[in-house]
Order: C-alpha cells, then structure tokens, then sequence
C-alpha cells in the first residue's frame, strides 16, 4: 500500500472529494483534458488463487488529444487528491501507449506496463547452469532493460536445466539405456513466462510496481479498513473459507504434491522440485480468507497484495487479499477488488500455469 501524507489520509477517508490526473511523457507533463482513466492490475491471470505468475497491469485512458505524441510512448499515469491548497500526486505506474484511436479532437488508448511492453519475446539464457534464481533474474532485467528487484528474495534457491526429451533405447550388447537431452530451463520461453516460473519458485508472484520496477510479493495486511457507509451495494462473498491445504505442480512429465489436504494450487513449473515446493507451502499454508469483491469509494493508494479489512453490514470482519484491481477516476474514484479460492482438483481438467494463463 502506497505510503501518503497524514493529510492525504484524512481526506481520502472523507466523503467529498476531488481527484485529477496526469500524464508525464519525455519530459512534460499533461494535467488537464483527461477525462477517464481505468487502471487494471492482478496478481493471478485465472480467477483462482495461484503462486508464480506475472500479470501485467494495463490503463485505458480517454483525453482531449494534447499536442504531444503518445502513441508507443512511455507514460508515467499518476492520480492526485485535491487537499486545501495543493493537489498530492500519488503514481500509478509506468505504462506504454498502444491501441491508440483518435477522432473530434478525442483519444482513446491502452497503454501496458513493463511486464507486458518489454518482456514479451523470447529468452536464450548466456548462464551456466545450475544457477541461482537471483542471478537469473539479474540476466533478464539487463537483457529486458526492465529494472527487477530482488532484496526480499533469499539466496541460494537454485534453478537446474530442463529435461528435454528421453529416448530409450539399446546398447551393442542389448541393454536397456535412456537417452536425456537437457536444455537451459527457459530457453524459448518468453521473459514474461520466464518471471512467472521464477515467482513460483520463492512462493511469490510479480507485478510492476508504481516506479516501473519488477517486484515480487505475496499477500500482506494493509492498514486500510473499509466500512459499511463506504462500500457499494455489490459485496458478495463465497461461503466457504479459502485455506490453502495443498498445492499440485507439474514439472515436465512429473506431478509433484505439496500439503496435507485436497491440492487447492494447481501449477505447472518445468524446473519445480519436491523440495522446493514443499518450501512453498510452508510459505504460502496460512494465508486464509472468505473470497470475496466489492465496490468502494475510492483509495488509489492499494495495491495488488495487500489485504485489507471490510466490516460488513451484518456485522462481520472480513479479511480480503487484493488479487483484482481496478482504479476507475473520472473526476471522482471508485476501486473494485476481488480475492478468488482455490481449484477444485476434481472438478479441473488440466492444470494450468504461467504458460496457459499468459494474458
């Protein structure tokens, strides 16, 4: 959760309030003739919760068409409270201009974070494997140009070359062999997969965060609390507890499990280990809460994992991981979030990871 003046926070709780927006692009700054922003950002690509993973983050913008190009551009959105006698500009992120319209002097475009505009292609790593996670990640972000950091990341989690292809086969003497052609791990991969499967293996996800920067986070409380006068008549909730009892991950030809109970994670890691994702679930085990979404005024300050707290109007304490985001400012904001449960093992016909959910 972004961290604001004490006066921004008073104000943001308030029930009259004024926001703008504006545009930083090669040095100037553009703050009036926005009209609309929507701002979307998750942490899981499918609606169910997941570790690994790198969702990219996207705007949709609506303007007056200013005298500066945007298109291809990149962006920095932010979006501003109006206090007494100053506007606190809080950054929303940096974002690349694509799918850009214009007519009657309006435009419209979607412009995508770095996740999407700069990890898009294909990743041949120049590492000897074995090689530590962090080192990888160090390769990625100097051949991606996208900074990545990595100081909540422990040292020593290892990543080995991929199994490839195993042939059997016979020697001279009629002996039974096998052949294994190994590859380095995310060879052919894009940087986006490649930072998914990554994210998997510290028991974390990633986004771009409001400086541009790669981060990698799991679900943490917020102090953000949002109560009944504050929310929207859309609150609805599953009604059984999400707990996470077991994870299921398939790594090439093999499925690895994880947990003590039904396999409520669902992945796919071609470099996943039994040990490694054992570690994972120890990480991840406690998290727990009822899934749920809703609309609230606005707070531009939540991220995608934090966990904030709703009382509803029953009375009851809800505790909600932000896994879906979307910033709606029109002069005004509103915010929606949403938590999602787990898969049901049973019910799912293949598993699916940062390869099949790529969004």
């Amino acid at each position: 959760m972004y961290q604001a003046s004490a006066e921004f926070e008073k104000a943001i709780l308030g029930s009259s309030r004024t926001f703008r927006a504006k545009i930083g692009v090669n040095g100037k700054e553009i703050t009036s003739g926005i009209r609309s922003v929507q701002l979307y950002a998750r942490s899981c690509a499918e609606d169910s919760i997941g570790i690994g993973g790198a969702a990219a983050a996207y705007a949709v913008v609506e303007m007056v068409q200013p005298d500066q190009a945007l298109e291809n551009q990149e962006i920095c959105l932010s979006i501003g409270l109006l206090l007494e006698d100053k506007v606190e500009w809080v950054p929303m992120g940096l974002f690349t201009v694509q799918k850009l319209e214009a007519g009657n002097g309006q435009i419209q475009f979607t412009a995508y974070d770095r996740i999407q505009s700069k990890m898009g292609s294909a990743y041949f790593s120049e590492l000897e494997y074995p090689a530590d996670g962090k080192k990888v990640l160090e390769e990625i972000s100097q051949k991606t140009g996208a900074p990545i950091k990595t100081d909540n990341l422990p040292d020593g989690i290892s990543i080995q070359q991929r199994k490839v292809v195993s042939e059997s086969g016979t020697d001279d003497d009629g002996n039974p062999t096998t052949n294994t052609t190994y590859a380095n791990p995310f060879d052919g991969y894009t940087y986006q997969e490649a930072l998914g499967y990554i994210a998997q293996l510290y028991g974390k996800f990633a986004v771009a965060d409001r400086n541009g920067n790669v981060v990698f986070r799991w679900y943490e409380d917020a102090d953000r609390t949002i109560n009944p006068a504050q929310y929207y008549d859309d609150l609805v909730m599953q009604e059984t507890v999400c707990t996470i009892t077991g994870i299921s991950c398939q790594a090439g030809e093999e499925t690895l499990t994880a947990g003590t109970g039904k396999a409520n994670i669902q992945c796919e890691n071609p470099v996943m280990t039994q040990e490694r994702l054992n570690a994972v679930f120890e990480q991840v085990k406690d998290l727990e809460f009822l899934p749920a979404g809703l609309s609230f005024l606005g707070d531009i300050r939540l991220d995608v994992g934090d966990i904030i707290t709703v009382n509803d109007r029953k009375g009851n304490v809800l505790r909600i991981p932000v896994m879906y985001s979307m910033q709606d400012y029109d002069g005004g904001v509103l915010t929606q979030i949403r938590s999602f449960g787990g898969t049901d093992t049973e019910n799912t016909a293949s598993v699916k990871g940062p390869t099949a959910q790529k969004l």
